[in-house]
């Protein structure tokens, strides 16, 4: 049973379904296709499925196999409702399924608790538990390799090894750009669909670490419609939200809003909790970059209330994150503060640096903003420390920036060996150093005003304007980068409706090739057909046993209600019936 079908085969496994009532593999097959595409309908074949087998003459073991297939459709469906426990405790009770003698049925039952373990590394994905995420899909990956029957795992096989290279590329710089030159280096046009989908969303994951943003999205979009077509919702609306933060990204925020509300289109109509929160907050986030705040922050609040059960969630701290830079943005200090709050406690407990490091310095500007300067000096130099700990560059200078401006602000004691004529100065021109040291980065233009405003401050008019200068020209060079961007965007999105109009044209010419072949081969078996008829008759003298050699055979041949021999008379003028 193939992990991720492609929509040509669910619907064929639709036509068998309602032509045979009493198909159970198939209804089982059916309703395990369509747990994504369609959850209402996946629960009602797995129930009728259930009801065939309580009344047939199943064995027992053929039976527990198609009941386990079952309990896995129901436990996905709860996952994606966001019944995380009772999915995992359904997904668990198949691990305890007993071996089986059989090595078919061996087989089978390792590839069930291989897809239990898939989902077992969801669920903890979903929470923010990554090592027990890791563990299950490894798991998962090692059952596959021990398949007596290697070609019949092969699909899930290679969908779990690009999920596995994904994870890797949070962690291991190096070791992701070997695993995607592998791919880069293979013939992936006869890797199965749902596994090129995943290879693709890994391959746009690398790309983006590189900041070679357009040829991500252009990845992604490959990604998204082959997720699209293998019936994979909930990757497909991930991957829909990734494109529309890298048009984001791209200086694009239309796009990145069409993107978005796709996604959210997509989503809306499943009510799964998680990834209908997931694309209101880029889609917020690209509203803020439009201008219209209120409209962004209620597309928050419902994401928030969405995932009011999922609080130990990345979604959920993604949600407060946006929430802390939204209300910055709307100058409400406290409520930015909060959320900033809010996202430490969350962080703490997923155990993300990242979060952790972002919270404080949003709870480090907030209160900077508030006033309350003594309290934002502490947590700013927290999250100083922490960003040197995760050698996050670009972390560093925004703290140092914040810092700056705190020691602007309130008298405090001067920085051990200070450098400079003040403070500010001091931090400032660390953040500087630090940015001069990323190769292609270019300085942003409010930390070079800031600069220049400090030398002010100190009297170095002249410095002050060397500064200015300098900030101007950054300006100027952001607003090219910005303009190459959208350039860039405009092509990912020309490229994309290429690929996907020559994509239907070869789906187009391969439909038809398929269809002249099978009426070749309809002709071929007819002729043939014809050609044994031909032969059995003139084996016969007498007539009216070539008639019923004729009635016997046309049967075959067409559908017939009516069957009559005429002969031509002596005359040449008419005909009888014989």
């Amino acid at each position: 049973m193939e992990f991720f079908a492609h929509d040509e085969v669910v619907a064929r496994l639709e036509r068998r379904a309602n032509g045979d009532s009493q198909d159970v593999a198939n209804m089982v097959a059916l309703a395990w296709q369509l747990r994504q595409r369609n959850c209402t309908q996946a629960l009602v074949w797995a129930q009728q499925a259930e009801l065939l087998l309580v009344n047939g003459s199943y064995s027992h073991h053929i039976a527990t196999l198609y009941a386990l297939r079952i309990a896995l459709v129901r436990a996905e469906v709860m996952w994606l409702k966001g019944n995380i426990d009772e999915a995992g405790q359904i997904a668990k009770q198949v691990l305890l399924q007993p071996a089986h003698p059989h090595v078919n049925d061996h087989d089978i039952l390792q590839c069930l608790q291989a897809d239990a373990h898939w989902l077992l590394g969801s669920l903890h994905n979903e929470r923010g538990q990554l090592d027990a995420r890791d563990s299950h899909w490894q798991t998962m990956r090692q059952l596959l390799l021990q398949a007596s029957a290697p070609e019949k795992v092969t699909d899930r096989l290679g969908f779990i090894d690009a999920m596995i290279a994904s994870t890797v590329s949070f962690r291991s710089t190096l070791d992701a750009e070997v695993l995607a030159q592998r791919y880069l280096n293979s013939d992936l046009s006869k890797i199965a669909l749902a596994t090129r989908a995943a290879i693709d969303d890994f391959l746009g994951l690398q790309v983006r670490m590189g900041n070679d943003l357009g040829r991500a999205a252009m990845y992604w979009i490959n990604a998204f419609d082959a997720y699209s077509k293998t019936g994979q919702l909930r990757r497909a609306i991930h991957t829909a939200n990734n494109i529309g933060n890298w048009f984001n990204k791209l200086n694009d925020p239309d796009t990145a809003l069409k993107w978005t509300t796709l996604a959210l289109n997509l989503a809306r109509p499943t009510g799964w909790p998680q990834p209908i929160a997931s694309c209101l907050i880029p889609s917020a986030n690209a509203m803020r970059q439009m201008g219209k705040l209120d409209a962004a922050m209620a597309l928050l609040q419902e994401a928030l209330e969405i995932l009011v059960n999922l609080r130990g969630s990345r979604s959920y701290a993604i949600s407060l994150w946006s929430l802390g830079d939204m209300a910055l943005a709307r100058d409400d200090y406290k409520t930015a503060l909060d959320a900033f709050i809010r996202l430490q406690e969350c962080a703490d407990q997923l155990e993300q640096g990242d979060f952790q490091t972002n919270a404080r310095r949003g709870q480090a500007q907030a209160l900077t903003l508030l006033g309350r300067y003594d309290e934002a000096i502490v947590v700013a130099e927290q999250a100083l420390a922490m960003a040197a700990t995760q050698n996050d560059v670009q972390g560093r200078i925004a703290t140092l920036s914040i810092i700056a401006k705190i020691h602007a602000k309130h008298s405090l004691p001067p920085p051990p060996a200070m450098q400079g004529d003040s403070a500010p100065l001091h931090f400032l021109h660390q953040a500087y150093a630090l940015a001069n040291e990323i190769e292609g980065y270019t300085i942003p233009g409010d930390l070079l005003d800031a600069i220049a405003a400090a030398h002010a401050e100190a009297g170095d008019f002249r410095a002050a304007y060397e500064y200015s200068l300098r900030a101007n020209s950054a300006r100027e060079k952001t607003n090219s980068v910005a303009a190459t961007n959208r350039a860039n965007a405009l092509q990912v999105q020309h490229q994309a409706e290429q690929a996907r109009a020559e994509s239907e044209h070869l789906r187009e010419l391969a439909q038809e090739q398929a269809q002249r072949a099978q009426v070749l081969q309809n002709t071929s078996s007819t002729l043939a057909h014809l050609g044994a008829i031909g032969q059995e008759i003139t084996a016969q003298l007498d007539p009216e046993a070539v008639c019923n050699t004729i009635k016997r055979h046309v049967q075959s041949l067409l559908e017939v209600s009516y069957f009559a021999i005429y002969l031509l008379d002596a005359d040449g003028e008419h005909l009888t019936s014989i």
